[in-house]
């Protein structure tokens, strides 16, 4: 029986190198958008290539090229942010986005409107507040939802660390992407992981680390 033969954005993630491919040349290179492969590779990284709609419709009829941003989605098992955490994601959406946060589905958060040359400040900055980008979008397990109410009693909290623990176990683990350990040029989304927890009111805190994953070589 004959193999069958790799879809074209298989053929991308087959070469990309860790889903890396040459996403920081293109990020340094200038210009409003990646090329249709890097386009495919920043879905895994928790991003999406647009064209500017309004712009789009005030282009139509002309020959100018269609202008680009993009969406950056957070990954929030069980949906589950602190107060100081949600504070950085909704300045962050005023600072680099269209000033909407849209909350999804699946439980994540998401900026619109996101300009190239903003992109790696956007994801550096939801790193800082221990909060991911990877795995948000493409063809992966892109979040792990559960109950997020802070109510006292019955299985949430317990349902809440199982939940990160799935996350944790289905999140990508590329040995290519790091160096000893440390982030090379240019420093990408990363990796959030639960270590503990305790409470403070009614709310309940998570204490993460972070690992940071590359883009760059």
């Amino acid at each position: 029986m004959t193999d069958k033969p790799l879809s074209p954005v298989e053929k991308v993630k087959e070469e990309s190198r860790g889903l890396r491919g040459d996403l920081a040349a293109q990020l340094s290179a200038g210009g409003d958008h990646f090329s249709d492969a890097g386009a495919q590779l920043l879905k895994f990284h928790g991003t999406y290539q647009q064209e500017d709609r309004d712009q789009r419709r005030a282009l139509r009829g002309t020959d100018a090229e269609a202008s680009h941003q993009f969406m950056v989605r957070c990954k929030i098992p069980g949906g589950a942010l602190t107060g100081e955490q949600y504070l950085v994601i909704d300045e962050l959406a005023d600072r680099y986005g269209n000033g909407t946060l849209r909350v999804t589905t699946r439980q994540g958060n998401q900026f619109h409107g996101v300009l190239k040359g903003d992109l790696k400040a956007t994801i550096r900055s939801v790193n800082d507040a221990l909060v991911t980008t990877l795995g948000a979008c493409g063809d992966v397990v892109r979040n792990v939802i559960s109950c997020p109410a802070p109510l006292p009693g019955g299985l949430r909290e317990e349902v809440l660390r199982v939940a990160r623990r799935v996350s944790d176990h289905l999140l990508p683990r590329w040995r290519a992407a790091r160096r000893g350990g440390s982030p090379t040029r240019f420093t990408g989304p990363g990796t959030c992981r639960a270590s503990s927890s305790s409470r403070s009111g009614s709310r309940t805190i998570i204490a993460a680390t972070c690992t940071r994953t590359t883009w760059g070589s």
